[in-house]
Formats: C-alpha cells, sequence, structure tokens
C-alpha cells in the first residue's frame, strides 16, 4: 500500500528542463559552443555546483567555476521566470487523487527551494505537499541517495510504503540506491535515460496507488496480490543462486520485472496465481505461493507454487502457504485436481507437495533436462481428509 510520495521536481512536476538547458546553450553560445538538448540533457538533476563542475569538464570550458556559476545564475534569471513553468501532464489530477486517498507527499530537488515553492504557488498546488527537502541542504547531491533518505525520514513512513517519481537518471540512481520503489516517468518533452528505475511510465495513468488485495490469512501469514512495489523484494530471492539451484539460472532486473507483470496478468485472467507472502506479525515479505497455469508434459495444468526467502526456511512456511491455497483452490475454482511439479532433485519442493497431501503421480523427462517428478490431488481426496480431520 503506497503511504507516501517523494516527488523530483524538474521533469516530474513542472516542464522545466527545457528551460534549464536553453539557458546552458545559451551560455555556451558566448564561446561558439554550439550545443543541444541531446548534449546537455546529461546535467539535468544535478545541483548548481555539480553543473558548472560537469559544464567545465564537458565542454573544455577556460573560465574558472566561479566565473561560471555567477554567469550561469545572470542567464537563467533572464531563463527563469516562474509563469513560465507548465505543470507535466497530468500532475494537477494526480496530486488531488493522492490527497483524497489521505497519501503523504513531498519534493525532493536540486533546484532551490524559494523558487520551488513560488513555482508551486503560481500553480497552485503548493497544498498537496508536506514538506520540500532541496539539494543546498544537503552535502551529497544525486546520484548518492542522502536527499532520498533524509526525505523519508521526514516523512516518517516505512520505505516499503513509499514510492519515488523522478526523471532523470541521477535521480533514478538516488531513487534505487535509497531502497525505496523508483517510478522512472517519461512526462517531459526531454526524454532522458530512466532504464534503472523500478519501472518505466509515460504518464500519470500508469502510477499504482491502489491497496493490494488480501487473498488469505492463516495462523502466522498473509498472502496478497502482488504489486510493483513488491519488486527490491522478489529480487532479493530470485536473483538468489541458491534459492534458484533448480531453475536454469537466477533471475535478473527484466526477468524479475516479468515475472511480477505475469502475475497481475493472471490475476485478470484467471482469478488467481502467485500471491505475495507476508509473516502477520510484522509485514515483511518471505516469497510468494499461489496456483499457475502450468505446461506439464504437455498438458496445461493449475499448479501450486511456492517460493521462499531463505533465511525462512526450515519453519515451515512452505507448508503452511501451500496447504492454504490448495484448500482455497478446490473451495473457490472447478479444478477437480491441482498438481506439483519439480525437478526430482529438488527434495524440499516434493517434501511439501507430500505434506499437504498430494502423491507422486508421475515422472518425465524433456530432451536436456532433468527429470521432473509430478505430484497431485483430487478433490475427492482433500473432501475426504477434511471430513475426517474435521
Amino acid at each position: 500500500m503506497v503511504k507516501g510520495i517523494i516527488f523530483d521536481f524538474d521533469g516530474v512536476i513542472v516542464e522545466s528542463e527545457p528551460l534549464f538547458l536553453d539557458s546552458v546553450i545559451m551560455y555556451l553560445k558566448r564561446f561558439n559552443i554550439i550545443a543541444d538538448y541531446s548534449s546537455t540533457k546529461q546535467l539535468c538533476g544535478m545541483t548548481k555546483t555539480n553543473i558548472v563542475k560537469a559544464m567545465k569538464s564537458a565542454f573544455n570550458l577556460k573560465d574558472d567555476l566561479d566565473k561560471i556559476y555567477s554567469d550561469m545564475v545572470e542567464i537563467e534569471k533572464q531563463v527563469k521566470k516562474v509563469e513560465r513553468y507548465q505543470l507535466i501532464n497530468g500532475v494537477k489530477p494526480f496530486l488531488k487523487k493522492c490527497e483524497q486517498k489521505g497519501i503523504k507527499m513531498a519534493i525532493a530537488s536540486s533546484s532551490d527551494v524559494s523558487f520551488i515553492e513560488a513555482v508551486l504557488k503560481h500553480n497552485e498546488i503548493d497544498k498537496y505537499f508536506s514538506f520540500i527537502v532541496s539539494g543546498q541542504f544537503v552535502e551529497r547531491s544525486k546520484p548518492d541517495p542522502q536527499i532520498y533518505n533524509i526525505a523519508s525520514e521526514k516523512m516518517g513512513i516505512d520505505k516499503k510504503e513509499l514510492i519515488i517519481i523522478e526523471d532523470a537518471y541521477n535521480g533514478i540512481l538516488a531513487g534505487v540506491n535509497s531502497k525505496i520503489f523508483t517510478y522512472g516517468l517519461k512526462a517531459s518533452i526531454i526524454e532522458q535515460n530512466t532504464s534503472l528505475a523500478d519501472k518505466e511510465v509515460y504518464s500519470y495513468d500508469e502510477i499504482e496507488l491502489e491497496v493490494c488485495k488480501m487473498i488469505i490469512e492463516t495462523n502466522r501469514l498473509k498472502l496478497r496480490e502482488y504489486t510493483q512495489q513488491d519488486f527490491a523484494d522478489l529480487y532479493q530471492i530470485l536473483s538468489d543462486p541458491i534459492t534458484m539451484s533448480h531453475y536454469p539460472a537466477p533471475y535478473d532486473y527484466k526477468m524479475t520485472q516479468r515475472w511480477i507483470d505475469w502475475n497481475l496478468d493472471n490475476y485478470q485472467r484467471y482469478g488467481f496465481g502467485l500471491w505475495a507472502i507476508e509473516l502477520k506479525e510484522n509485514g515483511i515479505f518471505i516469497g510468494d505461493c499461489g496456483i499457475t497455469m502450468q505446461n506439464i508434459d504437455g498438458e496445461l495444468l493449475p499448479e501450486i507454487g511456492y517460493h521462499i526467502n531463505k533465511d525462512y526456511w526450515r519453519q515451515g512456511f512452505g507448508k503452511e502457504a501451500a496447504k492454504a491455497v490448495l484448500d482455497w483452490g478446490f473451495s473457490n475454482t472447478g479444478f477437480n485436481c491441482l498438481y506439483s511439479y519439480m525437478t526430482k532433485s529438488n527434495v524440499a519442493s516434493y517434501s511439501t507437495a507430500k505434506s499437504i497431501g498430494m502423491e507422486k503421480v508421475k515422472e518425465y523427462q524433456l530432451q536436456g533436462e532433468e527429470i521432473h517428478c509430478v505430484y497431485a490431488i483430487t478433490k475427492e481426496k482433500w473432501l475426504r481428509e477434511n471430513y475426517n480431520n474435521a
């Protein structure tokens, strides 16, 4: 659930990047240096001090840093008029929606705080933000995560319940390094490299705010639908070589993202999928478990799958989740049989299948692959066992 949002300012709230780059290009013209947006956009998202350093290095400027700084300030005074700054498309209704949902909002930007306040007030959106953290007041600028760490502390909200909205490469690095889910927003006319963001979006309409849907509760666990904010926790599991030792290879960022997207699609298509597992006592994400449609030896069959963070192995969480999913499956779907399959060497996986009443029904081997075991339980057997245990 999203409880707080930290916004960058330039290129996220207002279309300011073109005006800033125009001032850089105007300055460089003094020295007969021909530049355009593509050759200067890497300066976006930096503090003024770092912008000046980067300009001097990139364009081999002869003036000292103080001279470049003062000249740039004078040019910006000509260019940076509050009334020239237009809001990014969709930002005002998005802010209103967040306010209605009780989501706390703040800004963390390299721009001067007085300038940010003036633009917000001019556009009548200042009321939406609880505070501003400016690059003026931090020791290390983006891509260092310091500004976002400071903002998240002031928010007083767990990082798992926060998101960052950024548009610039350095800002996205800062967001990702702060361990907060970071959206790369590509709504500005100056398109920047947002490939390292947890998720790239082209408009505010694509940013998810809804509460995740709870599916199952057990004595110790909650199983709920995935959200995009689960990426970091899921990547920790799927990228681990030990956890993924029975897969062809550990997952990378793109494969982890596809895992989440696949399950979100499953929820819409089938009404089920793999669900995130949280500990009831503290909300810690420890893995997933659920039902997905799998090609098992040439047949499309409903399969119960489970993946648990190795730090929580041998505590019965896999069995507890799988049994709850089994009960849910026979109670809420029309399936007369549910399956689990795994490589023959995956002792932990088939032990879990057996522990919830499944029996091995066959083995098969595809060319070039390890032998797979298929376990299954019929609804008839499940009903009988539930009756006997009642």
